[in-house]
């Protein structure tokens, strides 16, 4: 009972035990791990899109939002567009300026070549393009 070889060998034989396998655990980890990760990463890159789309969740058409050009309500989808090409959404022609109403009397022009974010409610105005300003 009181054998003092006994609880040092249980002791010795536990650790025994425990080392090979801890080695071996660390060692396929490390090498399963390593190759597994890759072609997960680029999963999970390939499906960018899904950072996206965070807003329409269920209905996989297009987000339409209205907004006002001259006054009258216009549906487009809702995002980030160039200037240039929201012009052509709204039926602005190219020779004219577009402008964002902002305010009372507030309505800077919007460069062709920006980016403007439509959430719907925006009004807008087609100004002439006024050649220069003297």
């Amino acid at each position: 009972m009181h054998n003092p070889e006994q609880t040092p060998g249980r002791h010795a034989h536990s650790d025994h035990g425990e080392q090979p396998g801890h080695s071996l655990t660390g060692h396929e980890g490390h090498g399963g791990q390593h190759a597994h990760p890759e072609p997960n990463g680029r999963h999970e890159q390939h499906g960018h899109h899904e950072h996206h789309g965070h807003h329409h969740d269920h209905h996989p058409a297009p987000h339409l939002v209205t907004v006002k050009i001259d006054n009258n309500p216009v549906e487009i989808e809702a995002g980030t567009y160039l200037v240039a090409e929201l012009k052509k959404k709204l039926g602005v022609p190219a020779d004219k300026v577009l402008e964002k109403v902002l305010g009372p009397g507030d309505f800077p022009p919007l460069d062709d070549n920006s980016h403007i974010h439509v959430i719907g409610g925006e009004e807008f105005l087609s100004a002439v393009r006024t050649g220069s300003s003297s």
